[in-house]
């Protein structure tokens, strides 16, 4: 992982997959990898690999992130929460083919409300305002879901494993969190 700007990561291209599954087949896929991989070092929970997610994402006015056109295809902008911490994340991921990479900035949650007016952790924060500017994205829609994560090193590197479940979403237009019920 590279830092770009103070508080500012940069993780190089990593292949991702994503597949839906039934629930059934979820708890057979959790219980297999609960008996052979590591639990994910932030998680909480009697198996110490829970945490909540929940992200605020961007789009602009005819949904073109959304509809995948042209270069807004490649790349999504959002504000990340793990649980209730008062720290969140600035983000973006940019896919290439089969390979994604993110970048991120830690800021206070607090300061969410802020983050169109002021500059906020030094100068970290300045590219995320520059690229909601440039691209015409706005916030659209928060995203809340329940995850558990288990973890492991192979001979081509660090592999994760994430089961997602109690999804809810609504329409928002705010740079904040808001709590509802899942």
């Amino acid at each position: 992982m590279a830092v770009d700007e103070p508080g500012t990561t940069l993780r190089g291209f990593t292949s991702e997959l994503k597949f839906v599954v039934d629930a059934a087949v979820a708890r057979e896929i959790r219980e297999w990898a609960r008996e052979r991989l590591a639990a994910d070092p932030h998680g909480v929970g009697t198996w110490s690999d829970e945490y909540r997610v929940s992200s605020v994402y961007f789009d602009t006015d005819a949904r073109d992130v959304f509809h995948r056109r042209a270069s807004f295809g490649r790349s999504k902008y959002r504000i990340r929460r793990y649980e209730n911490d008062p720290t969140v994340f600035l983000e973006r991921k940019l896919r290439t083919g089969s390979l994604l990479a993110k970048r991120r900035t830690p800021i206070e949650a607090g300061t969410l409300p802020l983050i169109n007016r002021v500059t906020l952790n030094g100068d970290a924060t300045a590219w995320f305002r520059r690229r909601l500017a440039l691209r015409g994205l706005r916030p659209v829609c928060q995203v809340s879901y329940s995850r558990v994560a288990r973890m492991s090193d192979t001979p081509s590197g660090p592999a994760r494993l994430t089961l997602d479940r109690g999804l809810t979403a609504f329409g928002s237009s705010a740079f904040t969190f808001e709590d509802r019920p899942a």
